[in-house]
Parts: C-alpha cells; structure tokens; sequence
C-alpha cells in the first residue's frame, strides 16, 4: 500500500468510528430506557454541558418532540456549536482547555437559569461529556478569578495525571464535586445525568469534576448517572470496521495514560515486536490494525508554550522510534487523533505518520530533535502535511492511536 492509500485508510477508520458514536442513537437509547422505567416529573429541563453538549441536547430535544412531550427548557453550555441547532435552548459558549472569561460566564449563565426556571417537581436530565470542567470553570467563594485561571492553567500544563488534574480542580470549582446536583436538589429537583465518558475507567467523580456526584458526607440524594459512550466503545468500533474491511484487528486493553513519552515507548517498543514477529511468520493470525485509547499527559514548560497537542506529540515521538527502528519500521503507519476532533489549542484533529515523517521534517528544514525539545511537534508535522485537520466531531471519548502494519 502507498502512504496515500495507508492514510486514506486510517483517516477512515477514525472518521467512521467517530461517525458511528455520535451521541444521538445513545442519548436516544438512555431516554427510552429511563421512560419504561417509569413515569418522570414534569417539567423536563435540559442541561448539556461539554463537547458533546449540542450533539446530545439535540438528541434530546428531537426524542422529546417525537413522542410529544414538552421541554420546559433549559441550557446548553459547549466549546463549538458545531452547526447543531438546539433551539430554543440557548447556547453559551465557554473557554477550553483551560478557562477564561467565557467560562466565567458561562457558569454565571447556568445558575441564572436555575435561580429563574427549575422548582420543586421539575425533572432535569443533565447531558454531561468532557470539557465541561473548563467549559463552566470557575472560581468558588474566597478565590478570584484571576486566582483560579492561574491555578488551573499551572495545572494543565503540570504533566501530572489528568485523574490528579480533576481530582484538584473539582474542589476549587463553582461547579465542582457534586455542588451543580447539590443546588438543583435545593430546587427541589429530580436529577438524572446521561454522560459520555472522557475519564480512563468511566469514574464518575473526574468526568467534568463530578457535578453532580455526591461527596461522602453530603446529606443530599445520591443522582443516578448512566455512562452512555467511553473510549472502549471507540476501539471496539475501530475493530468492527477495520474486520468489516477484511483485515485482522485488535485492541490493546491497557490505556494510555501518563507521561506522553512512556505512552510513545510503550507503542514503540509493541508495534516494532509486532511487526518482526508478522515478517518471521511466528504469529498465526497477525493481526493489521491496532488500536489503542486513552489520554497521555504533556509537561509543558508554562503557559506561553507553542500550540501543539498531546496526540501530535505523541505522533512525532512515534515518528521518531519509527525512523531509529530501520527496517524494523518498514510497513507501519499511525494516526494519533481526538475524538472531539481537536488536539490541543491547534488546527489539528491530529496527525498521521510513518518511519518517513522524522526524516521529511529535516528535508522540510527543521529540526524535529528541537521541535520536540521546545514543545513545537504541529509545526513540525504541519510543516510535511502531516496533520489531520481539526473539526467539530460532535463526541469526545478521549484520544485514539490506530496502527496499520502492513
């Protein structure tokens, strides 16, 4: 195969499966499971909130008018509208990754409209996905603004687990561990929360800090949550396609997660034992696609770093164990992507590379050594038309690495 054919191939599989966990059939699936589960309180408000908050509202919104049951309203709160009309519910956009003042906004907008719409007997279903900690970021009583920006910008950029990460900004947040459940059952609530999981093990407490979850102690109701999609769903889906395509798939269980660095080693070190023991004709079944998921963490050096993302860091890193295995290499293609079709504060999605990439970029007249060193891997991979470009997918279930040997 070409590298045309090897990237057309990968791109596909990535759009395809993004393609097939758009949240609608599930947000769809949720309700009509809630509903035979007995009849909710009436009124129904609608709370989205995260990446997926317009995919999912809309859902939501078409699943309430086709079975003629009325939306009191409510409030969609996302990063990208993506072209998705969510009337009449208004949109207000906040910032992402780290929050700003549309964040601060944003979450001045929901407790408006909870102080103004939601009473005792109203039903709220809250349609949570990741983003939504920096979406509705802000500061809690005694801390300003400009104090939690700060804080939580040093954090995103730290290197430390994103598990640490959201541990650490829930209880700094307005928002955070439980007080955005907390306040709509002192309205007198009842609260369920439909959530795409952007969190490595579906913890409930670090998807969007935990808004509604209860911390131990907490005299209020536990609220039911419902884990709608994850990032198991997304590999399972790249082997679908990629055996519906005739070629042998697998998935690797274990998560990327952790410094960005050890993630590349860890897919160096199997894709090159992988490919030896396909040429030497040990391995019965070899399987051609791989797939791994998860969330790998990037140390950055402050807040005035390049623009770059953790999947292309991770496609350079890979594109450079690429070139140093040689021969070892030869036949292996990658794409590194998020599937919120966004990797970082960039144009890219992500990006696509082979054990050509390293060698290209130093054509292209840059060092990738150094581009590596100053935290500069878009402009390297933009520089050999190695990105792929950004769009709003509508989902985010954490990153995907999809490996083609062939």
């Amino acid at each position: 195969m070409t590298l045309t054919t090897t990237r057309q191939l990968l791109e596909s599989l990535y759009r395809e499966t993004i393609a097939a966990l758009h949240p609608g059939s599930a947000v769809r699936a949720a309700l009509d499971q809630r509903e035979s589960a007995g009849p909710r309180p009436a009124p129904t408000h609608l709370i989205g909130l995260g990446k997926a908050a317009p995919a999912m509202c809309a859902a939501a919104l078409e699943w309430h008018a086709t079975r003629s049951r009325s939306v009191a309203g409510g409030i969609c709160i996302a990063h990208d509208p993506g072209g998705v009309s969510v009337a009449p519910l208004p949109v207000v956009l906040g910032d992402h990754p780290v929050p700003g003042i549309r964040s601060h906004r944003a979450a001045a907008a929901l407790a408006g409209y909870i102080e103004a719409s939601v009473t005792s007997g109203h039903d709220v279903i809250v349609l949570l996905s990741g983003g939504t900690s920096s979406l509705i970021g802000a500061p809690r009583a005694g801390m300003t603004e400009a104090e939690y920006d700060t804080t939580i910008a040093a954090l995103v950029a730290s290197g430390l687990g994103i598990t640490v990460i959201n541990r650490t900004r829930s209880h700094l947040s307005r928002w955070g561990a439980g007080l955005l459940g907390q306040t709509l059952q002192g309205h007198g609530a009842a609260v369920e929360v439909l959530v795409i999981s952007d969190v490595i093990g579906d913890e409930l407490g670090h998807i969007g800090s935990g808004p509604c979850v209860m911390l131990a102690g907490v005299s209020a109701e536990a609220i039911p949550h419902h884990i709608i999609s994850n990032n198991a769903a997304a590999r399972s889906t790249v082997v679908r396609l990629a055996t519906e395509r005739g070629r042998k798939a697998m998935q690797v269980a274990q998560p990327l997660e952790g410094d960005v660095e050890q993630c590349a080693d860890r897919i160096g070190l199997a894709l090159r034992t992988f490919a030896s023991t396909a040429r030497s004709g040990t391995s019965a079944h070899p399987a051609r696609v791989i797939c791994w998921g998860g969330e790998p963490t990037v140390t950055l050096p402050g807040p005035d770093a390049p623009p770059g993302g953790r999947m292309q860091a991770l496609a350079l890193l890979l594109a450079r164990h690429l070139h140093d295995a040689g021969k070892d290499a030869h036949g292996i293609t990658l794409l590194c992507a998020g599937t919120d079709g966004r990797d970082g504060a960039t144009c890219a999605a992500g990006a696509v590379i082979d054990a050509q990439t390293w060698s290209l970029i130093r054509e292209a007249g840059r060092s990738p050594d150094h581009d590596l060193k100053t935290f500069r891997s878009h402009q390297a991979l933009q520089a050999v038309h190695a990105i792929v470009p950004e769009f709003a997918s509508g989902t985010n279930v954490n990153d995907l690495v999809i490996a083609l040997v062939s």
